[in-house]
């Protein structure tokens, strides 16, 4: 494995771990708050929530690592109209950001349980975003080889190539899969 790649394979694995365990607190919150009372549900997710945080910030420090020059950071998100790629970066620091006001309000208790509610749902599209984001890059590269279909577009990925881009690809082509699969004789 090339090492120069390993921070983007942490990345991508970092934050989609980040927000799928977002949206599944979310949906937890939902189901047990209909079961149990508040204080139950709270000991429950906020743990798990504010460890989300870290790990995610951890994970767009880390990715700027895989740029020679770190100072070109900000040049990277100058092409957002055509680049999923700076797409993926600013769905990352905003779903970073928008996290990190969502754990804001549930520690503090600021405003009321429904306008945090609304806070965590835009926080979950704005993750799905990114995952989709991610999803865009992978589904449009090309192979290293020409006239070899890319590994992540074969119906064992679970996404028919035949079918529109999906979201659900990203889980299954990770750089380190697709750099692999690419490589092969």
């Amino acid at each position: 494995m090339n090492l120069h790649e390993l921070p983007m394979i942490l990345f991508t694995v970092i934050a989609q771990m980040s927000v799928g365990t977002f949206v599944a607190l979310g949906v937890m919150e939902l189901v047990i708050g209909c079961r149990a009372d508040q204080h139950t549900v709270r000991r429950l997710y906020e743990p798990v929530l504010y460890a989300i945080g870290p790990a995610l910030v951890l994970g767009l420090a880390v990715s700027m690592l895989h740029m020679n020059d770190v100072t070109n950071v900000l040049n990277v998100v100058r092409n957002w109209e055509s680049s999923w790629l700076s797409r993926e970066i600013l769905f990352g620091i905003a779903f970073a950001a928008l996290g990190f006001a969502f754990a804001l309000t549930q520690w503090f208790q600021w405003s009321t349980q429904r306008v945090r509610g609304i806070l965590g749902v835009v926080t979950a599209i704005v993750g799905l975003g990114l995952v989709w984001s991610m999803a865009q890059i992978y589904s449009s590269l090309e192979p290293c080889r020409p006239g070899t279909p890319p590994s992540w577009r074969s119906t064992s990925s679970g996404r028919p190539s035949s079918s529109g881009r999906s979201p659900w690809a990203a889980p299954s082509c990770s750089p380190l899969l697709c750099g692999a699969a690419t490589r092969l004789p």
